[in-house]
């Protein structure tokens, strides 16, 4: 009995012995390998299976009883992954875990204009990082830089206001857009000088150089350095040109051009209906008298701003005219073509005794005007400054005419026509026979009392 308990108590001991050499406990450290700082959430495997994941100071304790080599790896969002070989009889192993080159993507653009901005540089640095590069054309600088590092973006550009970043990288590449804004705007505006009404379409010229032309508000946006002197002349259609040289400083944001008026001499020509001049003619420029026309029928005006103005000439005995004119460029010459002054004129048909004539038909220098009303009259209007030619004609009436004189400004004019009775063959037959009868009469009267006297007896005094 007691060499029995004492043969188990010897296989314990054997046992124990051999359990403790076969267990081995392996301390890991995981550090980053540009800082030396312990990297926590590093996952470990060994031999393929997970077996933890390091602590907040990049430590772990792995406790294995493997006698031979194994494979053991590390993972880090960000970083490279590390494959190693450890011994199995290994207490500790240091790992140094380097991390991913990602691309950081820089993209700027114009804030103006949403265009790409080429050619600007931008500079970055930070995590032992520091590189430029000048953008492409579509606006791009790469980067090849650490994940999950901090870098400081510098960006400069000409006729640009410089730009300063900060960019925190994750655990894969980053493309970052910015806008930078012109350091050189600055604006013309364009008024007219009178009105100070803004001027659309005027063409700016800066230093020989076409800038642009001028939109509704009046506005041409433009791009110059400050601290220059420059040429500026500005044009436009009807307004005199202008040219000046500015001194464009720091503080200037907005150069006013105020663009006068081009101004040209005009003439107005005044005709009657005969093409001939009229003199003494009052003209009228925008509802205001200006003056009258000389015996050429003309009335010049040496300055007239271009525009649209409205023209009124007026005389007595003419039919007023009035129009709208655009006066564009020099020697202008307005016509005027006045029309006489028409004037009411009644026109009366009568008989030999002054009795009204209905249903007359009338004619005007040959040409129809209409039909006598009950009271033998037919109004019309004619054009003053004339002569006329008035004739009627009615049934059973002579055709008859009369001369109408209209002279130049009259309103109102008067004719009479008078016809006659035509001549009647019938009446005048009738009024023969009549006659002859009545001769008969008297000449069978006579002869019958003469018979009567050679019957009567002759009686004698006694």
């Amino acid at each position: 009995m007691h060499i029995r308990r004492l043969l188990c108590i010897l296989v314990v001991g054997v046992l124990f012995v051999c359990g403790s050499a076969q267990a081995t406990h392996l301390q890991i450290t995981v550090l980053d390998e540009a800082t030396s700082v312990g990297l926590s959430d590093v996952s470990l495997y060994v031999d393929g299976d997970y077996v933890g994941m390091t602590g907040s100071n990049g430590l772990f304790s792995y406790t294995h009883s493997m006698s031979e080599s194994y494979r053991l790896k590390a993972t880090r969002s960000g970083y490279n992954d590390w494959v190693g070989l450890v011994g199995g009889s290994a207490s500790s192993v240091l790992i140094e875990m380097s991390r991913k080159s990602e691309v950081l993507a820089v993209d700027l653009f114009d804030g103006e204009s949403l265009q790409p901005v080429r050619d600007a540089v931008v500079q970055v640095h930070g995590d032992g990082f520091d590189g430029s590069e000048s953008t492409d054309a579509s606006g791009r600088a790469d980067f090849q830089v650490k994940a999950g590092g901090l870098y400081n973006i510098e960006i400069r550009a000409q006729s640009y206001y410089s730009l300063s970043r900060t960019v925190q990288m994750e655990s894969s590449g980053r493309t970052v857009q910015y806008w930078i804004y012109r350091n050189d705007k600055f604006a013309a505006l364009v008024k007219d000088s009178q009105t100070r009404q803004p001027i659309a379409d005027a063409t700016v010229t800066i230093d020989t150089g076409r800038a642009g032309t001028t939109g509704a508000d009046g506005l041409l946006p433009l791009h110059l350095q400050r601290e220059r002197r420059y040429l500026v002349v500005v044009e436009k259609p009807d307004y005199q040109t202008y040219q000046a040289e500015h001194l464009i400083t720091a503080d200037d944001v907005l150069l006013t051009i105020l663009l006068s008026k081009s101004t040209y001499p005009v003439t107005v020509s005044v005709y009657d209906e005969t093409r001939k001049p009229v003199e003494q003619a009052d003209v009228f420029i925008n509802g205001t008298w200006q003056g009258k026309t000389d015996r050429y029928g003309r009335y010049g005006l040496p300055s007239v701003e271009a525009g649209t103005y409205m023209v009124e000439v007026s005389a007595p005995g003419y039919t007023g005219w009035s129009d709208t004119c655009q006066i564009t460029r020099t020697g202008e010459d307005i016509i005027v073509d006045l029309a006489y002054a028409r004037a009411d004129v009644m026109i009366k048909a009568e008989d030999a005794d002054g009795r009204a004539l209905a249903g007359t038909a009338v004619l005007i220098d040959g040409r129809p005007a209409g039909i006598t009303d009950a009271e033998g009259t037919l109004r019309t209007v004619l054009k003053s400054s004339d002569s006329y030619n008035v004739s009627a004609s009615l049934e059973g009436y002579r055709f008859a005419s009369v001369a109408l004189e209209v002279p130049l400004g009259r309103t109102a004019a008067e004719a009479t026509v008078r016809l006659e009775r035509e001549f009647d063959p019938v009446v005048l037959i009738g009024a023969f026979v009549l006659l002859l009868a009545l001769i008969a009469a008297g000449f069978f009267y006579k002869k019958r009392r003469g018979a009567k006297r050679l019957r009567s007896p002759k009686t004698r005094s006694l």
